[in-house]
């Protein structure tokens, strides 16, 4: 209970890595939707039209690869799209023993939606690091 499942500093209960983690899960709302897992990438999304917001939340299985990792986005919906673009925020919450005081901004930035998709690729440099992204009009 130390650590509290490796979500706070041993002592003095600071946030690391894995309380972002949870943090950006709970901040799921409205309603989940399909990820198509690989080999080591899974992941959960949900899709709230009343917020305008989508968030999905990544992690590799241990062992798993590291490198450049693509998630493609289909039939992205109406309402998050606003002059032909989505704004993705691709955030990167370290595995770490040590206190991280928000997630790691790896964009924030407006992407083109072709076809009704979109792909955001991740440079996943440390297996055990999860990644959140967040679609918005």
């Amino acid at each position: 209970y130390d650590t509290m499942a490796d979500m706070l500093t041993s002592g003095d209960d600071q946030p690391m890595g894995q309380f972002w983690v949870y943090q950006r899960y709970g901040e799921q709302t409205g309603l989940r939707t399909e990820f198509t897992p690989s080999n080591h990438i899974d992941g959960v999304v949900f899709q709230d039209s009343s917020a305008k917001k989508s968030i999905a939340v990544i992690g590799n299985a241990n062992g798993g690869p590291t490198g450049s990792i693509s998630v493609t986005y289909n039939n992205i919906p109406s309402w998050l799209v606003s002059g032909g673009t989505v704004n993705v925020l691709l955030e990167r919450m370290p595995q770490t023993d040590a206190y991280v005081s928000a997630p790691t901004v790896v964009f924030d930035s407006p992407r083109i939606v072709s076809s009704n998709s979109i792909t955001v690729t991740i440079d996943w440099t440390n297996a055990l690091d999860a990644y959140a992204i967040t679609l918005t009009p």
